[in-house]
């Protein structure tokens, strides 16, 4: 998908990375919570 994306650019923002895709799981999960949907 991103293979044109060089490996030093995403060690280097890894932690921010890793953060959004925290956020994104979190959103999920308590979007998922509210309407009652078992994840």
């Amino acid at each position: 998908m991103y293979a044109d994306i060089d490996a030093e650019i995403i060690y280097d923002n890894l932690e921010d990375i890793i953060q959004t895709l925290r956020e994104a799981a979190a959103k999920l999960l308590e979007s998922s919570k509210a309407k009652n949907i078992d994840p």
